[in-house]
């Protein structure tokens, strides 16, 4: 399925794909570590959680607010 990686630190990043379980849509959110320093090997951590899908746009909306919410606020500093 769909799926793409954002780079936390150098330590971690969060996997968001698109999974599917019995018969339903979900966006499943991960975090990665990597296996030992200087790897290019990464491996699942405990951190990790699923929404039902059809929760996206909710989740895209409520993003954006924070996002604007977030540029004011650079903005008057």
């Amino acid at each position: 399925m769909a799926a793409f990686l954002i780079r936390k630190n150098a330590f971690e990043q969060l996997s968001v794909e698109l999974q599917e379980y019995e018969g339903k849509f979900y966006v499943g959110f991960q975090i990665l570590a990597r296996s030992e320093p200087g790897s290019d090997a990464w491996i699942p951590t405990r951190k990790a959680f699923r929404l039902r899908a059809e929760l996206l746009p909710v989740l895209i909306n409520e993003l954006q607010k924070l996002q604007e919410g977030a540029d004011g606020e650079s903005a008057t500093v």
